[in-house]
């Protein structure tokens, strides 16, 4: 019997618990720059200023999802959204990441909206077939 084990990628840095300030497109690629900045995973660890960039977004594939809780009756509404559309439509809202998923050729951003004094649910996924990139000042 063949047993092939996938290798857990090694990141540096973590976007966890860092609001979005903007979203760029640059062609293909997908820029996003956070608030204050990336976490350090590694020691020393710590906060530093930078960005992530994505090559080539698959924007067919890639969607953004905002949900409402409506009411205490767990009744809920939402919408998705074409990445691109989404980063139209909300690009400088502030977007609170509370959880990031890594898998093959995709990523996940789970977290909280603010739009306007209402604060939405959001749910971002990323798929892309290039690199992932952390740029950092340090």
């Amino acid at each position: 019997m063949k047993i092939t084990t996938r290798k857990k990628p090694a990141a540096d840095y973590s976007m966890h618990d860092m609001s979005v300030a903007s979203y760029t497109i640059n062609g293909e690629n997908l820029e996003i720059r956070l608030n204050p900045g990336l976490i350090k995973i590694k020691p020393p660890c710590d906060i530093v200023e930078g960005r992530v960039e994505l090559e080539m977004v698959d924007w067919d594939c890639s969607y953004a999802y905002v949900i409402n809780l409506k009411t205490r009756d767990w009744d809920f509404d939402g919408k998705k959204y074409r990445l691109d559309e989404f980063i139209e439509k909300f690009n400088g809202r502030k977007f609170n990441i509370l959880d990031e998923c890594h898998g093959t050729n995709i990523i996940k951003l789970s977290g909280y909206l603010s739009e306007g004094d209402k604060i939405n649910e959001c749910i971002v996924e990323v798929v892309y077939m290039g690199n992932l990139k952390y740029h950092t000042e340090k």
